[in-house]
């Protein structure tokens, strides 16, 4: 029995999670509910899992998250940095890349300054 919600996401994303968990050994299924559409929108499902299956499920997401995020800390000493127009180089905030003060955003990352 699926008694356990794991929450709701598109039925795309759903079947890219079922097959990952189950490579994982763990079994999900999916629910759809006439509630969170009205007319047309994109087929939402509701994710359930087995109770007996919480840790690795937790496991698995704890990973997929870790994966999303990585790469992705605050760079403090960037966020020190000033932009000043008459500068002859400037240090974009977001990704450190070096560009001229003429320009209005980061040719790099597409910060707007």
């Amino acid at each position: 029995m699926f008694d356990l919600f794991l929450g709701t996401t598109e039925i795309i994303e759903a079947k890219s999670l079922q097959a990952k968990l189950q490579k994982q050994g763990v079994e999900i299924t999916f629910r759809a509910n006439e509630r969170t559409c009205s007319g047309s929108c994109r087929i939402i499902v509701e994710l359930w899992g087995r109770e007996e299956d919480y840790n690795k499920i937790s496991q698995f997401f704890e990973k997929e998250s870790q994966k999303n995020f990585s790469g992705l800390e605050v760079n403090h000493k960037l966020l020190e940095e000033v932009y000043d127009q008459s500068a002859t180089e400037v240090i974009c905030q977001a990704c450190g890349h070096h560009f001229s003060p003429n320009a209005s955003e980061c040719p790099d990352c597409g910060l707007h300054y």
